[in-house]
């Protein structure tokens, strides 16, 4: 009985010594444990801060650059050009965008060259015909007069060649002549050639003189 006893408070004895170490380290190792969960907590929230982030700004900084450059566009700076962010959605946006500004000012280098050029032919024909004897007079599809020179000024009794432009041939004219304007138009429409010469005989400041009269036809091909 005696060696039974001190068995049992041999062990009673451990399984106190036991509990009171758990009890001692219990404090210890939840501790512990919170800090390392805390740790990792706050390493998941930084780095997804730190990625959200991240996204944000290579998402938002070309946007920035697109909708400063769309601003230059449209005060007419096609010089600008949008830095490509990389081979995403974002970047084909960015892609096409600097496509297009190329491409309006390849067409606004070439609509340029053509106001140059005619420009050019514009004066060059002003020169020729400031130069002829002969009076002419220039109408668009319309009837309106596009050009005239001194000698068909004086021939209509005007003092000024460049009063007439843009206006209807028919508000230009005497009216004595407007019937004959209308009539060599409809006979040049209906005809097949492009050109047609008559003889006439006009006023001018009361003196009648007879004059040959050629109109042609710039049609297209």
């Amino acid at each position: 009985q005696d060696e039974a006893a001190a068995r049992v408070s041999d062990g009673i004895h451990r399984a106190l010594t036991g509990h009171f170490q758990v009890k001692v380290f219990q404090g210890p190792l939840t501790a512990s444990y919170v800090t390392m969960l805390t740790t990792i907590t706050l390493l998941v929230v930084f780095a997804g801060t730190w990625l959200g982030m991240h996204l944000a700004k290579g998402i938002a900084v070309p946007l920035n650059d697109l909708a400063g450059a769309t601003r230059a566009v449209s005060q007419g700076n096609y010089d600008v050009v949008v830095p490509d962010p990389g081979g995403d959605e974002i970047g084909q946006v960015v892609a096409a965008f600097n496509r297009m500004t190329g491409d309006l000012k390849a067409s606004r280098s070439k609509l340029q060259s053509a106001n140059v050029d005619l420009e050019a032919r514009r004066r060059y024909m002003e020169v020729v015909l400031e130069n002829i004897g002969a009076g002419v007079v220039a109408l668009d599809r319309d009837g309106r007069i596009s050009a005239m020179n001194d000698a068909a000024a004086r021939l209509l009794a005007l003092d000024d060649p460049r009063a007439p432009v843009g206006r209807h041939y028919q508000e230009v004219l005497p009216e004595t002549y407007v019937a004959l304007a209308r009539e060599i138009v409809r006979e040049l429409e209906d005809s097949p050639v492009a050109s047609l010469s008559r003889q006439v005989t006009i006023s001018i400041k009361g003196e009648t003189k007879t004059v040959s009269l050629t109109v042609t036809a710039l049609r297209d091909d």
